[in-house]
């Protein structure tokens, strides 16, 4: 009967993920999280994801893969527009490239080395993050913020020089920018002014995301070291 169970599962989790775990063993292992809680392959694998949290009743328990987008293998940050109709990523080439989530195709991309790129500031995109009305799309580069249009990508205003070094993530609310640092601290900004209004020692280690609560009234932080 176990057996039974095990093989009926597998082969609809096969048949739901099986266009995200053709491509590598990173995306398979990424897939197993989604396994519903109650089900015989999860409790197989659960202790080898002893970090990850899931859902102890997904609807109907089980999971649908809705969308697999091929990056590039040098991007490594991402930011969804409010709309959650386009979904940005950031890579270590200097690129920047936007794609549609609902059809999976690439629809604009901007290289930063037609930006100022110097020896202070490179064109390694550290952080992206959209404007909440979706409109502007921010991008850190090593101490440099720019501003781009969100539909063009192109920029819109003279880069910010930030106060901190070495930003691993961002997040934008209507009113402040706030910035997670590789050293542990989190900086926030005014959105208007672009003044420091305060800096925090977050974590022992490196701020690794980084989000405002929907009203802005807080903000919610995550730490390599696995603090929150």
């Amino acid at each position: 009967m176990r057996f039974f169970q095990v093989a009926t599962e597998l082969r609809l989790f096969v048949d739901q993920c099986f266009p995200a775990i053709e491509l590598s063993t990173p995306h398979l292992y990424l897939c197993l999280t989604w396994l519903p809680t109650e089900s015989k392959l999860w409790s197989t694998w659960e202790s080898k994801f002893t970090r990850v949290q899931c859902l102890k009743n997904p609807i109907h328990q089980q999971s649908e893969l809705l969308l697999s987008i091929v990056c590039p293998s040098e991007t490594h940050v991402f930011a969804a527009s409010p709309n959650g109709q386009y979904i940005a990523g950031g890579s270590r080439d200097g690129y920047i490239r936007v794609w549609d989530l609902f059809s999976g195709k690439l629809v604009r991309s901007t290289c930063l080395a037609e930006m100022e790129c110097t020896e202070d500031v490179g064109c390694w995109v550290d952080a992206l993050a959209y404007a909440p009305d979706g409109s502007k799309l921010y991008c850190v580069r090593d101490t440099l913020m720019d501003e781009l249009d969100a539909r063009t990508l192109s920029s819109i205003a003279p880069g910010i020089r930030l106060p901190c070094d070495y930003v691993r993530c961002m997040a934008v609310s209507s009113q402040h920018f706030a910035f997670g640092c590789k050293d542990g601290t989190i900086t926030i900004m005014d959105g208007g002014t672009r003044a420091v209004l305060c800096e925090m020692d977050a974590c022992m280690g490196p701020v690794s995301a980084l989000a405002f609560s929907p009203d802005a009234s807080y903000l919610g932080f995550v730490g390599d070291e696995g603090s929150i």
